[in-house]
C-alpha cells in the first residue's frame, strides 16, 4: 500500500476521501451480512406511508429522523418523554429477522451505554420498535467539531464502548458490526455518555458463528476467514474496538491510510494484520495509548485483549493524557 503522508491530502480532502470509503463499505455491508441489515440509513427509499401516521399506539409521532431499506426512524413522545420509534414496513422485512433483532435487544436490556428499547407495537401493515433517544448525534462528527482533542476524549470513547461489549457479552451476545457510525452521543453536551446501538445482526448465544456480517474495515480477521468448520465468537467486537481506536487517535483507517482502498484490498491487509503506526500521525500519541491498539488489533483471538483487559488498563481507566494530539483535523 502507499505510505500515509499528511502533505498528500489537506484535511477537507481527505475527510471526503474517509467518509466516501465508509459510505461504500456501509453499501456493499449488505453483501456480508447477506441481507441482515436492517435499517442502514439510505436515500430514495420509498417508505412514504410512514410519512403519513401521526401517531402509533399510544406515542405520538414527530419528524422522520432517518430512512432505510426497511424501516423508518422517527422521533416520538409519550408522556413528556421523547423518543427514536423504528417503523418495520414488514412486508418488506424477513420477519424472522426482524423478530432477532428485537429478542437481541430484550435480551440485552438496559445499560447506560447501550441504545435500549422501550417498547414494541404491532401493527397491521408494521411492527414499531421505540427507542431510547440518542441527541447527539455520532462521536465522530463531535470530534471533528471540537477545537482540541486528546487521548483523554479517546481512552472515554475507548472506556463507554468497553462497558457496553461487557454487558453484551455477559449476555451472550456478540454484537458484530461495531462502527463509527453505531457510536451515539446521548447529548449535545461536552461530557454526553456514549452510547452503542443497531443490534440489527447481533449473534445470540446458542447461534454458530459461522457468517461473514457486518462492516469492512471492521470486520475481525476471524469473521472474514470463517466457514462452517472455522467460527469465531464475540472477541470480533474488540478487533473492531481497535479500529475505532485507531481512527480516534491517528486520525485515519488502519488498514486504508488514503481512504482509498477496495474490499478486497482491505480484507487482505486484515487477513495479514497490515498496519502501521505513521510517524506523521503517531509522534505524539503516547506508548500506553499504542500498546491499547496493538493489542487489540492482534489477528489471532487468543492474543487480542478481551474486555476486562482493556477495562485494567491504566490509560482506559483515567490516566491518559488530557493534551491535544492534534489529529481531528486530519481526522476532518
Amino acid at each position: 500500500p502507499r505510505p500515509y503522508h499528511p502533505a498528500l491530502l489537506s484535511a477537507s480532502s481527505f475527510c471526503r476521501r474517509m467518509w466516501a470509503a465508509s459510505v461504500r463499505r456501509a453499501a456493499s455491508a449488505a453483501k456480508y451480512a447477506a441481507a441482515a441489515t436492517t435499517a442502514t440509513l439510505v436515500t430514495n427509499d420509498s417508505n412514504c406511508f410512514y410519512e403519513t401516521r401521526k401517531k402509533i399506539g399510544a406515542y405520538d409521532l414527530g419528524p422522520t429522523l432517518g430512512e432505510g431499506a426497511f424501516a423508518t426512524v422517527r422521533k416520538a413522545s409519550k408522556g413528556g418523554e421523547t423518543y427514536a420509534c423504528k417503523i418495520i414496513n414488514t412486508a418488506r422485512m424477513n420477519e424472522e429477522l426482524c423478530q432477532k433483532e428485537i429478542e437481541m435487544m430484550q435480551r440485552a436490556g438496559k445499560h447506560a451505554n447501550l441504545v435500549s428499547l422501550i417498547d414494541v407495537v404491532e401493527l397491521p401493515d408494521a411492527r414499531a420498535l421505540v427507542l431510547e433517544l440518542a441527541t447527539g448525534g455520532e462521536v465522530f462528527e463531535r470530534i471533528c467539531e471540537k477545537g482540541c482533542y486528546s487521548e483523554r476524549d479517546a481512552a472515554l470513547v475507548a472506556k463507554q464502548v468497553a462497558l457496553a461489549l461487557k454487558h453484551l457479552h455477559g449476555r451472550g451476545i456478540a454484537h458484530r458490526d461495531l462502527k463509527p457510525e453505531n457510536l451515539l452521543l446521548v447529548s449535545d453536551a461536552h461530557d454526553a455518555d456514549v452510547k452503542l446501538c443497531d443490534l440489527g445482526i447481533a449473534a445470540a448465544p446458542c447461534e454458530k458463528l459461522d457468517k461473514r456480517v457486518g462492516t469492512p474495515g471492521y470486520a475481525a480477521p476471524e469473521m472474514l476467514l470463517a466457514t462452517k468448520k472455522k467460527t469465531y465468537d464475540a472477541r470480533c467486537d474488540l478487533f473492531a474496538l481497535g479500529v475505532i481506536l485507531f481512527v480516534l487517535l491517528g486520525g485515519y483507517h488502519p488498514f486504508d491510510p488514503m481512504g482509498d482502498a477496495s474490499d478486497a484490498i482491505l480484507a487482505s491487509r486484515i487477513k495479514q494484520g497490515k498496519w502501521q503506526f505513521h510517524d506523521e500521525a503517531w509522534a505524539k500519541i503516547s506508548t500506553e495509548a499504542k500498546d491499547v491498539v496493538s493489542h487489540l488489533l492482534a489477528v489471532k483471538p487468543d492474543d487480542r485483549w478481551d474486555v476486562e483487559d482493556v477495562l485494567a488498563s491504566p490509560w482506559v481507566a483515567g490516566r491518559a493524557s488530557s493534551k491535544p494530539i492534534g489529529n481531528n483535523e486530519r481526522l476532518r
